[in-house]
C-alpha cells in the first residue's frame, strides 16, 4: 500500500511539474502570448488586435506586460483603419488583488500613442465595442469611484486622441506631450498635464 501511494504521489508531482514547465513555456513563447491577446481580443469585441513588436511577460505577484507596436482595428464604417495604435505599452498588475474588492494596477505607461473616436451619421459610435446587456447593473451595486481599479501610477507620453462626429463642425484633437497621474497618500490624485487642443 506504501508503494502504491507513493507511486501516485510522484506521478501526481511528475504530472504537476509538466504542467508548470508547460505553462511557463507558453508564457514566454512570445508569439502563442500575441495568438491568445488576438483571439480573445477579437471574442470579446469582433475587432481584430495586432502587436507586430516585441511582448514580454513577466508574471509573479506584479505581473508586467511590455508590448510594442499594438494596433486595435476600427469600426468597418470609420475613416480610418486603426481606432487605437500604441507605439509602447507597459502594464504592472498586482495578481492577488484580482481576488480581492478592488484590483490594483501600479503602473499604466503608455507612449507614442493614437485613438481616433468617431461618431456615424446613423448615431453609431466606434468605442461601442464589447457586448450589450440586456439588463443594466441596479445602480446600488456599482462600484463607487472614478474607476474600477486601483491605478497607482498613469504615465503618458507623444499621445493623441481625436473625436469627430456630424455634431462637431470642428473635430477634438488633444495632443498630450507628457501627462503623469499618482495615487498618493490620503486617496488623493496628483496629476500634471502638457499639452494642447485643437492646436
Amino acid at each position: 500500500m506504501r508503494r502504491i501511494l507513493l507511486f501516485t504521489l510522484l506521478t501526481l508531482l511528475t504530472l504537476l511539474i509538466v504542467v508548470v514547465g508547460l505553462a511557463f513555456w507558453l508564457i514566454n513563447d512570445e508569439d502563442f502570448v500575441k495568438g491568445q491577446a488576438a483571439k480573445y481580443t477579437r471574442q470579446f469585441t469582433g475587432r481584430e488586435l495586432f502587436i507586430a513588436g516585441p511582448l514580454d511577460l513577466q508574471v509573479g505577484a506584479e505581473t508586467t506586460l511590455d508590448a510594442r507596436e499594438i494596433r486595435f482595428r476600427n469600426a468597418e464604417w470609420a475613416g480610418s483603419p486603426d481606432m487605437v495604435t500604441v507605439g509602447h505599452l507597459r502594464l504592472r498588475v498586482d495578481i492577488p488583488s484580482l481576488f480581492g474588492a478592488m484590483p490594483v494596477v501600479p503602473l499604466i505607461q503608455l507612449e507614442d500613442c493614437g485613438i481616433e473616436l468617431e461618431t456615424s451619421a446613423e448615431g453609431e459610435n466606434n468605442w461601442d465595442v464589447l457586448p450589450k446587456k440586456d439588463d443594466p447593473e441596479p445602480v446600488e451595486k456599482k462600484k463607487k469611484g472614478l474607476l474600477p481599479v486601483v491605478l497607482n501610477q498613469l504615465l503618458i507620453n507623444n499621445c493623441r486622441l481625436t473625436q469627430d462626429s456630424p455634431q462637431h463642425t470642428t473635430p477634438l484633437d488633444v495632443r498630450i506631450e507628457a501627462a503623469r497621474l499618482e495615487h498618493a497618500a490620503g486617496d488623493r490624485l496628483e496629476t500634471a498635464v502638457r499639452g494642447s487642443i485643437n492646436e
